[in-house]
């Protein structure tokens, strides 16, 4: 493991660290389904390899949050915002704007080009937060555009199609249960955007095709480069004359160009485009078990595409019917955590929160047991050079999922013993001096010895060391 890491471009301790991981977490599998760590390991990766991005090919690799049914070469209709003229020019106030959006949108809704989503507003409140909220950053031209929009918003309902979903990850919004987004490109005089249509899905009305969302905001998300700004203030006057371009298509990749996903990254990566300044990190390829490290890889990268990995061999064994009981209660908390019901295909969303949610783990830098203390140390360091924030990582861990993932990469007997070291103050790894047995009954701890020479040899396995895997075999028969 740790000389895939190597070869794959990342420093020896790097590679060393997240080979201490994957040894820990196959020691815990190895245990679970009585075989050996590296019949697991061999099983759960095949490889970490160094790509190039811009010619890297995989339709299955999980770094893109694209709807999986999204087919961006598809096409969609470019939406004139000027054919919103029908509307009184005179509807310029934000309490006008509110009523025509309430006029046109019911409780009934709108549904979207994709026949994916039924948008709607059944709230007062709800219809002042999408008509009368602000994006920072925003140009004048923007928001003119933005406010032209919503006098055209039947048509830009109708044209719109899903891209990303996500389950909601605001604590203060706990009757939330997914956050939609939706695009659609528009067109007024020689000015070209695409706008975001952002729909909230609560818990009452989830599980519903097509999916049912209040319309939440709409998000000028760029201007074409060589396009003119509408003129004007913010519907301060009529609207300009419409130039009647109707009737354009383009593709959806061809739409998505430029645009950035709900993690900063852009949905459509293009060779030789700016967008490759921003391009990921890694990836991780299910359907061959091989983690992909980019240009743009930093210390965080293999931890997070571990995470991916350790998802899909965690719901594989569940699927398999073998978990055991521990671990299907384990899968429960991290299928509600994700907002997922455990039994159908997690969405790329799904994926890369849990793969966010092992580098926060991480990034906290509390581990689950003595022998990965200094490691799991180490990493909080490195993450916290990575994501100065925790709020970066845009995942919350709850006091279940720390437990799950304490689980993952230790036994009970571990976890136990860690603990006792915490309470006790020591704070730092014991060097090989210091394995004594912990305070207390021996009887507690009867397999101490097997357990240390087990622990020695994982470690030997994650610096490369081949023979140590007969030793980590000798021990666990020994027990």
């Amino acid at each position: 493991m740790a000389e895939m890491g190597i070869q794959a471009g990342r420093s020896e301790e790097e590679a060393k660290g997240a080979a201490a991981i994957w040894s820990a977490r196959a020691m815990v599998r190895a245990d679970q389904e009585g075989i050996t760590p590296e019949e697991w390991f061999n099983r759960a990766l095949a490889g970490i390899q160094r790509e190039d991005f811009a010619t890297f090919e995989s339709e299955a690799a999980l770094f893109e949050p694209i709807n999986a049914d999204v087919d961006l070469d598809a096409e969609v209709d470019v939406v004139d915002i000027d054919l919103g003229q029908y509307i009184d020019a005179q509807l310029s106030t934000p309490e006008e704007l509110l009523n025509h959006v309430k006029k046109v949108i019911s409780k009934e809704g709108r549904l979207s080009a994709d026949s994916k989503a039924r948008l709607e507003i059944s709230s007062n409140s709800t219809a002042k937060h999408f008509v009368w909220s602000s994006w920072k950053g925003q140009t004048q031209e923007e928001n003119d555009a933005r406010n032209a929009a919503l006098l055209s918003i039947d048509d830009i309902v109708k044209n719109a199609v899903l891209i990303e979903s996500f389950p909601n990850q605001d604590t203060k919004k706990s009757h939330l249960k997914n956050v939609h987004r939706l695009y659609v490109p528009l067109q007024n005089g020689d000015s070209s955007y695409v706008l975001r249509v952002v729909g909230h899905e609560t818990k009452d009305k989830s599980g519903f095709t097509p999916i049912e969302a209040e319309l939440f905001d709409l998000i000028v998300e760029r201007e074409t480069p060589d396009s003119q700004s509408l003129t004007g203030s913010p519907l301060s006057r009529a609207l300009p004359e419409p130039t009647k371009n109707g009737g354009s298509k383009i593709t959806i990749r061809e739409m998505l160009r430029g645009v950035n996903d709900a993690q900063g990254n852009p949905y459509v990566f293009e060779q030789n485009d700016e967008s490759a300044k921003t391009s990921p990190r890694g990836a991780f390829d299910p359907a061959v078990r091989i983690i992909y490290l980019f240009e743009r890889a930093d210390a965080s990268t293999l931890l997070h595409e571990t995470g991916h990995a350790f998802l899909k061999d965690f719901q594989d064994f569940t699927d398999s019917g073998k978990a055991d009981t521990q671990s299907q209660s384990d899968w429960s908390a991290l299928a509600a955590w994700l907002g997922s019901d455990g039994k159908t295909a997690l969405t790329r969303e799904q994926h890369e929160q849990f793969a966010r949610g092992v580098e926060a783990y991480l990034r906290e830098g509390t581990a689950p047991s003595v022998g990965l203390r200094s490691v799991i140390e180490q990493f909080k360091k490195w993450l916290i050079a990575v994501y100065r924030n925790v709020e970066e990582l845009n995942v919350d861990i709850n006091y279940d999922v720390r437990g799950v993932f304490d689980r993952m990469l230790a036994a009970p007997g571990e976890i136990a013993e860690n603990r006792i070291f915490y309470q006790d103050g020591t704070q730092n790894d014991p060097g090989e001096e210091d394995y004594e047995m912990p305070p207390g009954d021996e009887e507690d701890f009867p397999n101490r010895e097997e357990y240390l020479e087990a622990e020695k040899a994982a470690d030997r396995i994650a610096d490369g060391e081949e023979d140590a895997k007969l030793d980590v075999q000798s021990a666990e028969t020994e027990e």
